[in-house]
């Protein structure tokens, strides 16, 4: 998408708003996730909401208000 608008294929603002959409969805699977993983019990048996994708050393916390 960033290669055609280089060249001149697609509108800036319109990828713009696209890549914004895209880190919107990503921040309410995440929040989501974070939702879950306090409201269940992490004391309890089988309980597997890790992931490798929130919880990889390379995700930055967006929020520290815990």
């Amino acid at each position: 998408m960033l290669a055609e608008t280089a060249v001149g294929r697609i509108e800036p603002d319109a990828v713009q708003h696209y890549l914004e959409s895209m880190r919107w969805v990503d921040r309410i699977g995440y929040h989501s996730w974070r939702m879950l993983y306090h409201l269940v019990d992490p004391l309890k048996e089988g309980v597997a909401l890790a992931s490798e994708v929130y919880e990889g050393p390379d995700r930055e916390d967006e929020d520290d208000d815990d």
